[in-house]
């Protein structure tokens, strides 16, 4: 009897089905699991995860636009990370010229570590989060965006919160806006920059939540916008609190280097070895309609052509609120009228604050404003401004304020083209004193208590004084 023998020619694609992946597989190159980042995302998105899934990417450019949606079993433990096998961000170049480099729905927990990511289409993200992003992270990763008519190089967007969100080590050059973490109905809480830089043309980094945006933590990087905000911080109706940045550089050219906004409160908040830079507005403004408390601001240098440092409550208080080794200047100049450099404004009170060992500055023209400006309708008390080089048109003011009481100014130097110290108050103030400070004034007074109703305990000793007027 013949026999006949069928041979079957099958074509393996390169990718493989893994069921339900854990582990670690690897994407493009010589044998790989997945000849794409796409078909990894795609047998992920079908498949599940049971455990961290990491796909570890060869060198090379990946022309790709990528989506991944709902991941059955991702989780805080089971997150997503797409790598460089090399561990160098300059050997894996992930690109889109159409759509979003990166679209994932509805997943959380993605890590990117050493690549980079281009987007270079006429509108769309390098990545783009829809109701997700919670507890993602890029570490040592390149962004690239040169879309002119588009929106941010990171977005992510979810109603229900963007939390724990992490941008290390990491770069962002973008012709439009920088990072933006957005959630309408809930937090966008707990987030870090570090040792990163953030160039942009629009908003560098901006975060609105409908609630709360506490605990964004900045440190040891460099935030430039060309044309909006450097950071721009929105936490309506759950406040803006425990603020940290230290050894970092913020700055704007057209618009506001820090703007932090909230109905609720600001508290707590450390500034430390950092510096705000404005060509055109505030170099910090911060708004909080329920109040300011426990601010610390140590090292750092703020310089704006309006205010350079403006804090302002138009419905509460400013207390526990300190100064120290800071170098605060309103450039102003033919542009403005009188904006001061420090400005702490509330409608209730301003109280505990201590400002020492600092360098203020403002034009020293009839344009210029006071390099320290204390402003409330109701009291300001226990006031120390100690030990500080002031040069100024105008140097310390109290204003419209119920009363002064325990205001300690010693051992300032203040030279200014009007008054050095002016105290005015609706209904007087004590406890005052004025002691061992050195004060120049071109045209005006060295001390004005003209608007005193009346006043009691002012202790004025050891001042050099020399003004054109008293």
């Amino acid at each position: 009897m013949k026999k006949t023998v069928l041979f079957f020619a099958v074509m393996f694609s390169v990718s493989t089905s893994f069921g339900q992946l854990t582990g670690s597989y690897t994407v493009g190159g010589a044998t790989p699991d997945y000849a794409t980042i796409q078909l990894a995302c795609t047998d992920l998105q079908t498949q599940g995860q049971t455990g961290p899934v990491v796909f570890d990417i060869r060198d090379g450019v990946y022309s790709e636009v990528i989506t991944l949606n709902a991941v059955a079993g991702n989780s805080v433990t089971n997150t997503i990370t797409f790598q460089s096998e090399n561990s160098d961000s300059t050997l894996v170049n992930v690109n889109s010229s159409t759509g979003n480099t990166f679209t994932f729905t509805d997943v959380n927990y993605v890590h990117f570590n050493d690549i980079s990511i281009t987007f270079t289409g006429p509108f769309g993200e390098a990545v783009r989060f829809n109701n997700g992003g919670d507890g993602t992270s890029f570490d040592n990763t390149a962004l690239f965006y040169t879309s002119v008519n588009g929106t941010y190089a990171v977005f992510a967007d979810k109603n229900a919160g963007v939390n724990d969100f992490s941008f290390l080590n990491s770069t962002i050059n973008s012709q439009f806006g920088g990072l933006r973490l957005n959630s309408n109905n809930s937090n966008v809480d707990n987030c870090m920059i570090s040792g990163s830089n953030i160039q942009a043309n629009g908003d560098a980094v901006r975060i609105y939540a409908d609630n709360s945006a506490n605990g964004l933590n900045i440190s040891n990087s460099e935030i430039t916008s060309s044309n909006f905000y450097g950071v721009y911080v929105d936490g309506i109706n759950g406040g803006v609190n425990s603020l940290n940045i230290s050894n970092s550089t913020i700055s704007a050219i057209n618009n506001m280097a820090f703007y932090g906004n909230t109905d609720a409160q600001m508290n707590n908040a450390t500034i430390t070895n950092s510096d705000f830079t404005s060509d055109n507005l505030q170099g910090f403004y911060v708004l909080a309609v329920s109040g300011f408390s426990n601010w610390s601001v140590i090292n750092s240098g703020f310089t704006g052509r309006n205010e350079a440092f403006h804090m302002f409550s138009d419905n509460s208080e400013i207390t526990s609120v300190s100064f120290e080794n800071d170098t605060i200047i309103s450039t102003m100049g033919t542009c403005c009228s009188n904006d001061p450099a420090l400005s702490l404004e509330a409608l209730q009170s301003v109280n505990n604050v201590d400002i020492m060992d600092s360098y203020f500055e403002t034009d020293s023209t009839s344009f210029g404003g006071n390099a320290i400006y204390l402003n409330t309708d109701g009291n300001i008390s226990d006031i120390n401004i100690n030990n500080n080089d002031i040069k100024s048109y105008s140097g310390i003011e109290f204003s419209h304020s119920d009363q002064l009481t325990f205001i300690a100014i010693d051992s300032n130097a203040i030279s200014t083209h009007y008054d050095n110290i002016y105290c005015g108050s609706f209904s007087g103030g004590n406890n005052i004193s004025i002691n061992n400070n050195i004060m120049e004034s071109a045209s005006e007074d060295g001390i004005d208590f003209s608007n005193f109703v009346g006043f009691d305990n002012v202790i004025i000793t050891d001042n050099d004084i020399s003004t054109f007027n008293r």
